[in-house]
């Protein structure tokens, strides 16, 4: 709306109008432009700022994604390398997260072969100076989703923070039929899904073991918790709240699904608790109540999961029983009775035909034997758990596992039925032995008066001698062995053969009797004489498996195969170097090339320590002592191994110069020998003085 400035002036004439000054419109025209000029330039100036805040934010932010994008590939590409300093580095340094986050670092290595983490990231939000990016990773195959925290340090960078609280919204509860569960906004999905779960394991659980007249847990109380620090279990502060980390914390099925393995743990805990609430919390840790607990809380959990491995006790019983056996059972059990009479009572069956695998009885069984001894009480654990009716005087090898094991570390990892013995394969600890230091023996059960008592492996418990016969060994063994004697025969012909050939022996004058036994005693058993045209037979003895002990990871058929064919090479070289000492290092070594040019590897190899050459005078002379017995050098203490060595080193650089043709010489003039130079010379036609400094050189680098 503009101003009328024009005047209606009266004159002689008339009204007239007069106009505007044309200067004064002309001036208020030019101060309308440049106020209309300032204004534009002002919205362009304003613009051009604002643009430019706009882009430098922009690339600011896109300065940080590239920079965070640069952090996680440093982060996956050093747990992909195992480089822990690189991927700690990363880790921001507050509380207790470089601790958690290097026990992260730790899982992840232990996954390495089962796990591809290469850094893809599936979405990154962004702020200022925080961060969330959710990674992909496979394992076994399967796709998951990792999320993971990060703050901006100004000195730093991107650093990976622990999880922030308020990521996961607001707490809300949710009541059930029997839990009532807390969680946050982003765990509403999981709590939906474990609520529907753990009421039907609850229903379950009741129905199975008639809770409605032995009694129920109390009414427990669920929390999922946006917490690292918390892990599945019931808690500590309050056994009747059962904490459940957030599954956004790890790792989350790309498809949506719950996580099995979390799915496992819950089942865990819920069988876990009913046991302890039928059976009691803390019963004697080695205890038969304890056994029983323990199996019913595998049973209820693979109930709840059949993917968890079934009871030993519990599972057979239904099968073969019906599920109405398991309160009756229970009943017994919490009115004071055996665990085993009150099998026979509920099942009317003999102990000996119950089908229930006895593995972790055994377990338990042995580990409280171990702890009652280990404790002084000796005599008191022998008329607990020992068998009234034998006695050591009639009894053949025995391993004492209960006296040598760590109690706790004991593990039952099979059982072998034979003639009424029950033969528990028992994995466990030495004590005082070092860290790792395992052993594996078998010790017998049997039953005695209704119940399974540690006895004492008799003759007979081994059956019948059998043998097998080739045209120059003759093998030997007692039923009980028979399983792990199969193709040993044609093994030891092989290896014989190859053996006399490499010594420069007659096959026609010269076989094997192998005996396989259960006793230690010479002459308790005579050896099977062979058949064929051999005028002199090397006898061998071996002890059977069962009767003696062996390391992890070697099968009873390996650790018989090993053992027999080391003993049988022993023998015959003891035997042509006779009557030079069988046990000398000299003999041990030459006996030791040949093993090793079977390619058999002794089963109960001793390592050499760097104290056992401490004292070592470095005289090949010394060599030659007289049964090994050298200074610095020790038969049977623990520089034999370093003596062995020693001589080993000898015999290797014999043969490294004058080629294995050496070896029948170095066998057929061991006996008549006087010296080391003797034998040299009159085997080699060498001294000394010609190999020593080899010796000594190959020797050192030789040590540990």
């Amino acid at each position: 709306m503009g101003i009328k400035l024009d005047w209606e002036v009266e004159s002689e004439g008339g009204w007239s109008e007069v106009g505007e000054d044309p200067r004064a419109v002309a001036a208020r025209r030019r101060r309308a432009r440049r106020i209309r000029n300032a204004l534009v330039g002002a919205l362009l100036l304003a613009g051009l700022v604002g643009g430019g805040v706009y882009w430098r934010l922009r690339q600011v932010e896109q300065q940080l994604r590239a920079d965070l994008e640069t952090t996680v590939a440093a982060e996956t590409l050093a747990l992909r390398i195992g480089d822990r300093a690189a991927f700690l580095s990363v880790q921001a340094d507050v509380g207790e997260w470089q601790r958690i986050q290097s026990h992260t670092f730790d899982e992840y290595q232990a996954l390495a072969p089962r796990l591809e983490a290469n850094g893809e990231i599936v979405a990154l939000e962004i702020g200022t100076s925080r961060a969330h990016v959710t990674v992909r990773e496979v394992l076994d195959g399967e796709p998951y989703h990792v999320l993971w925290f990060y703050e901006y340090d100004r000195e730093r960078g991107w650093r990976h923070v622990p999880p922030r609280a308020d990521f996961w919204g607001e707490q809300r509860e949710m009541q059930t039929t029997y839990f009532t569960l807390l969680y946050y906004e982003k765990d509403e999905a999981l709590a939906g899904a474990l609520s529907a779960r753990l009421n039907g394991w609850w229903e379950t659980a009741c129905r199975l073991t008639a809770c409605r007249s032995f009694g129920e847990p109390p009414r427990p109380e669920v929390r999922i918790e946006p917490d690292p620090l918390v892990e599945v279990g019931w808690a500590t502060y309050d056994r009747n709240t059962l904490l459940i980390p957030s599954p956004l914390l790890g790792r989350v099925p790309e498809s949506g699904e719950t996580d099995p393995a979390l799915i496992s743990a819950l089942a865990e805990q819920i069988a876990t608790r009913w046991g302890e609430t039928l059976l009691g919390e803390q019963p004697d840790p080695y205890s038969e109540v304890a056994w029983v607990r323990d199996e019913l809380t595998l049973w209820l959990r693979h109930e709840f999961d059949p993917s968890a491995p079934p009871s030993g006790l519990f599972n057979p019983l239904v099968e073969a029983y019906g599920p109405a056996i398991v309160p009756e059972y229970l009943d017994l059990i919490r009115r004071g009775a055996g665990a085993v009479p009150a099998l026979q009572q509920v099942t009317g069956t003999p102990v000996a035909d119950l089908p229930v695998n006895w593995e972790r009885y055994f377990t338990y069984r042995l580990r409280a034997e171990a702890a009652m001894i280990a404790e002084g009480f000796t005599t008191e654990a022998r008329l607990l758990f020992g068998d009234p009716e034998r006695t050591e005087e009639n009894g053949v090898v025995d391993i004492a596992t209960e006296v040598m094991a760590v109690p706790e570390s004991i593990e039952v990892q099979g059982v072998t039925y034979f003639n009424g013995t029950a033969w528990a394969e028992v994995w466990f600890y030495r004590q005082g032995a070092s860290a790792g230091d395992a052993l594996v023996t078998f010790e017998p059960f049997r039953v005695v008066d209704d119940r399974w008592v540690h006895t004492l492996a008799y003759f007979e418990d081994w059956g019948d001698l059998l043998d097998e016969r080739s045209p120059h060994v003759t093998l030997a063994y007692h039923e009980l062995d028979a399983s792990a004697t199969e193709g040993l025969m044609a093994k030891l012909e092989a290896a014989y053969g190859q053996a006399v050939s490499d010594f420069g022996l007659s096959p026609a004058a010269l076989s094997v009797s192998v005996l396989i036994t259960p006793s230690s005693q010479p002459g308790r058993e005579a050896p099977v004489a062979p058949e064929g045209q051999g005028t002199a037979v090397v006898p061998v003895a071996v002890l059977s498996p069962y009767a003696s002990g062996r390391r992890p990871g070697v099968s009873v058929q390996e650790y018989l195969t090993l053992t027999t064919i080391q003993k049988m090479i022993e023998s015959l070289v003891a035997y042509e170097v006779a009557p030079f000492p069988p046990h000398h290092p000299l003999t041990v070594a030459l006996a030791g090339w040949e093993l090793e040019r079977l390619g058999v590897t002794p089963p109960a190899a001793q390592d050499v320590t760097p104290e056992a050459f401490i004292s070592q005078p470095f005289s090949i002379e010394t060599l030659w002592a007289e049964d090994g017995n050298m200074p610095g050098f020790t038969h049977g203490t623990a520089t034999a191994p370093a003596n062995e060595l020693a001589a080993r080193v000898l015999i290797d650089l014999l043969v490294e110069r004058y080629g294995p043709q050496a070896i029948p010489a170095l066998i057929r003039y061991l006996p008549d020998s006087i010296s080391l130079d003797d034998w040299l010379s009159r085997s080699l036609g060498i001294g000394t003085a010609e190999i020593e400094a080899d010796w000594q050189a190959r020797l050192l680098e030789e040590q540990p």
